[in-house]
């Protein structure tokens, strides 16, 4: 019972600095920590964070989990990019939540291409996604251009 309460209030302590931006969650996500995801631009900073070594002003990481808390309409946003790469691959845990994310439109210069580019260990589940993706590969010194979706 001690166990319990200690871990409970261990718990209490981490919610309560995390939303409060005194502490940040490791590099090793935690099953029992989502960041939540509301709007079109608190998933584009996601977007941003591939091939980036920072975390983002949540402290948020690739290895961080999230969870859509509505549906998120990309349209307006320019710069799209996948999220995860060969190099930073997202491994955390994206709860879509029964959400859409639509108005995905990304052109990217590699062959896998996709909302999640590259993905080691994650789960993705509860998403529904429309728009565009296409990426581009040169093979012997020809540009082709392969659309995943659409």
């Amino acid at each position: 019972m001690k166990r319990i309460l200690s871990c409970l209030l261990s718990f209490c302590i981490t919610v309560f600095l995390l939303s409060a931006g005194v502490a940040t969650v490791s590099s090793e996500a935690s099953a029992d920590v989502f960041y939540e995801i509301s709007t079109p631009e608190e998933l584009f900073a996601l977007m941003q964070l591939s091939g980036s070594e920072d975390s983002g002003e949540r402290g948020e990481t690739l290895a961080s989990n999230y969870r859509l808390t509505a549906n998120i309409d990309l349209t307006e946003m320019d710069g799209q990019m996948p999220i995860g790469n060969a190099l930073a691959p997202y491994t955390g845990i994206f709860d879509g939540a029964g959400h859409t994310i639509s108005g995905l439109n990304i052109r990217y210069g590699e062959p896998q291409v996709g909302l999640f580019a590259r993905v080691n260990g994650a789960t993705i589940r509860n998403l529904t996604v429309r728009g565009s993706i296409a990426g581009t590969a040169t093979e012997n010194g020809d540009s082709a251009i392969k659309t995943y979706c659409a």
